[in-house]
């Protein structure tokens, strides 16, 4: 309770907290019940895009942020998995093709180039290669005029530097743990508090702009902006299931930040609390109290809470007629709801 007038009663929160609409408050759980489901739904996304931030070429493959297919001359196709740690390219030296005069040719080649066989069997003739971006060979390409080089070398380049760091995607994940519980906690009168309110809204508006930066400047630099041919190798890019579950789960924040924003606080939260209030039970009945129509779960709350009903020690300090009033009406309403 000491810290109360920097956290909870400051103008700022408070200021926040009383934004909404009657409607919101009428119907909390409803809407925070929305809320919820978004930030459960923007969890999943999250850990499914966070396969292709991982190093294993398999999770990649099938949660990639970005993928594209170079066709070239002769007939050979590579495909490319772009994730955040590295990206694999897989060439399929079975298709039909001009390139090279038969697979074990073409197989050969992309040995010398770092290629390995996928699987242990004679009959395969798939070739994957994992490249880092850590890798000071990431970016180096070979079998090209040195126009082609350094325009393949400039994309790869621009790529790497905007890539979405590992740490951003953990730190994601585990914050939506805090977003939740929020969540939980402003659903019922008793819970809801300033505090809560305006971090809910303020830090999901921080977060959905930073991360709506991030995303975006990735996507300009490994595929808005990328090239449709090099050196006579014509390219294709295409949006991986990684990226677009990262997307969506940015717009999951969105929809939490409305539902918080359409939702006041109680207005007992709006006022500064009488001296008598010394326990943090007893401010949190004092929404109760106020509000005609508390729910059977504060209610619950408020019985639950302990000492709700104990009056705080007599102090010697002069209060005036009207002040004792509010004090002593507040503590009959509270020991009415603790009693039924």
């Amino acid at each position: 309770m000491r810290l109360l007038c920097c956290l909870e009663q400051n103008c700022c929160c408070i200021r926040i907290a009383r934004c909404g609409f009657s409607f919101g408050g009428r119907h909390r759980k409803k809407i925070l019940g929305v809320g919820l489901a978004a930030n459960f739904l923007a969890l999943v996304l999250l850990i499914f895009a966070s396969l292709g931030s991982t190093g294993n070429d398999n999770y990649l493959r099938f949660a990639p942020w970005f993928h594209g297919a170079a066709t070239y001359p002769g007939g050979l196709e590579a495909e490319v998995y772009v994730g955040a740690i590295m990206r694999t390219d897989l060439v399929d030296c079975a298709m039909p093709m001009t390139t090279f005069p038969n697979a074990s040719a073409c197989g050969y080649e992309l040995e010398r180039l770092g290629f390995q066989r996928q699987g242990h069997l004679a009959r395969s003739v798939i070739y994957i290669r994992n490249v880092e971006w850590s890798n000071a060979s990431a970016c180096r390409f070979e079998h090209m005029t040195d126009a082609g080089k350094e325009a393949a070398t400039e994309m790869c380049e621009h790529c790497k530097d905007n890539i979405v760091s590992k740490a951003s995607i953990i730190l994601s994940l585990l914050l939506q743990v805090p977003t939740i519980t929020t969540d939980l906690q402003r659903m019922t009168i008793f819970g809801d508090v300033n505090c809560q309110a305006s971090m809910g809204f303020i830090t999901n508006g921080l977060s959905l702009l930073t991360t709506l930066y991030t995303l975006l400047s990735f996507r300009a630099a490994c595929f808005t902006h990328l090239p449709a041919e090099i050196d006579g190798v014509a390219l294709e890019w295409g949006v991986g299931a990684g990226f677009s579950c990262l997307m969506l789960a940015a717009f999951m924040k969105a929809v939490d930040c409305i539902c918080h924003f359409c939702v006041p606080t109680p207005s007992a939260r709006w006022v500064k609390p009488p001296d008598n209030i010394t326990e943090l039970q007893a401010y949190m009945a004092l929404a109760c109290a106020a509000e005609g129509g508390s729910t059977k779960a504060d209610l619950s709350e408020v019985k639950m809470s302990g000492a709700v009903g104990e009056s705080a020690p007599t102090t010697k300090t002069e209060q005036t007629p009207s002040h004792t009033a509010a004090a002593a009406g507040h503590g009959q309403i509270v020991q009415e709801i603790v009693s039924m």
